[in-house]
């Protein structure tokens, strides 16, 4: 449950700064 929301934050964060660590 918690995973599934930190996931996404991760996921929104990562896609707004782009970050070419994870792709």
């Amino acid at each position: 449950m918690l995973y599934g929301s930190a996931k996404a934050l991760l996921h929104h964060l990562l896609k707004e700064d782009r970050f070419p660590t994870m792709n």
